[in-house]
């Protein structure tokens, strides 16, 4: 699967290296970055590294754009799904166990 190139273009605004937000250029080249982690495990199927990325955002302050908290859902939904479809799967399969069950006949009681 080809991989995703992010590219991001920081303008900071001031001669301090700061933007228009008031953090510094790097914090806001980390902070995209960190959103093209995201993305690129989404595009690999990697939902819940997905997820983890969106969470260490989170976890530093971030405030989420719009755009990233509808593709939370999407992908906690795709995750969702997958549990499900696997567990139905694994439901159908036949046990490779054998039956406990113990036909009992009127004659063999006591």
């Amino acid at each position: 699967m080809p991989r995703l190139v992010c590219f991001t273009n920081i303008d900071s605004g001031a001669s301090d290296g700061r933007s228009a937000h008031g953090r510094c250029a790097v914090h806001e080249r980390a902070v995209a970055r960190t959103l093209c982690l995201a993305e690129e495990s989404a595009a690999a199927g990697d939902y819940s590294e997905a997820l983890a990325w969106l969470r260490t955002l989170e976890a530093i302050g971030e405030a989420l754009p719009a755009s990233c908290r509808a593709k939370r859902e999407a992908w906690t939904a795709a995750i969702r799904q997958t549990s499900l479809t696997r567990r139905r799967a694994t439901e159908l399969q036949p046990s490779a166990e054998p039956s406990s069950t113990t036909l009992v006949t009127p004659g063999d009681r006591q």
